[in-house]
């Protein structure tokens, strides 16, 4: 019991800390996000060029996923953090970084264009609030913590072990899970659970890049979220 608390308390204490040191970055593209959304209803051209994205994704198939994942992942944050000066240099190290970020959200964008044909399958594709409120739940109760969380939090400590394979027992192992996964689980139900509701509800034609920016946002919070539980920086800021 007393393992449990501590853990418990190792998992909340991180997540204000997360947010304090990658809130400017994150505010840029939430406001991104917002002008969109307002764009997309009130400004025909932006209407037009956000159309034609979600018509790129769409034909492109797996290859635009893999490139979106990227972009979420490894191109974006960057670009926030340059524009807020989290940035500091511009060295080999940054960007080896910045791309294994990038891969890794590569392969977590692939797992979420699976997700979307599972819920179909499940829930079908409608946008009803009950249909909504269960593919939010299944993707924050079942997905994140089982699959997404464990997954990104494996890799980024794989690299920091210098790719040794029994870097992979400090994710699975339950007692790790408690100490490395659950607070980047808790930190995603607090982004995701409001963010996924409110993609979930917009035209299908937005969904794309709004949810594109979104995880740009997560992956700068959730990878310094992982750099704070473990012994030294993951990722160069």
């Amino acid at each position: 019991m007393k393992q449990s608390l501590h853990s418990q308390k190792t998992a909340f204490s991180t997540v204000l800390p997360a947010i304090r040191a990658t809130w400017p970055p994150m505010l840029a593209i939430q406001l991104t996000n917002a002008f969109l959304v307002y764009s997309y209803f009130n400004i025909p051209s932006v209407t037009k060029v956000l159309d034609q994205i979600s018509l790129w994704r769409d034909q492109g198939g797996i290859l635009a996923v893999l490139l979106a994942g990227f972009v979420a992942g490894g191109v974006l944050p960057e670009i926030a953090k340059i524009l807020t000066g989290k940035v500091k240099t511009f060295d080999k190290s940054w960007a080896v970084a910045a791309t294994y970020v990038g891969i890794v959200y590569t392969i977590i964008g692939v797992l979420v264009y699976l997700l979307y044909f599972v819920q179909v399958f499940l829930f079908t594709e409608s946008n009803d609030p009950i249909t909504v409120a269960k593919k939010v739940l299944f993707d924050m109760l079942v997905f994140s913590p089982f699959l997404s969380i464990p997954f990104a939090t494996g890799m980024l400590i794989w690299r920091k072990r210098a790719f040794q394979v029994t870097a992979w027992k400090e994710v699975f192992v339950p007692t790790y899970y408690r100490e490395n996964v659950l607070p980047g689980v808790i930190l995603c139900w607090i982004f995701w659970f409001p963010v996924m509701s409110a993609i979930y509800v917009l035209p299908l034609k937005l969904q794309f890049p709004i949810a594109m920016l979104c995880e740009a946002a997560w992956s700068i919070v959730f990878v310094f979220n992982v750099q704070e539980l473990t012994a030294e920086p993951v990722l160069v800021e």
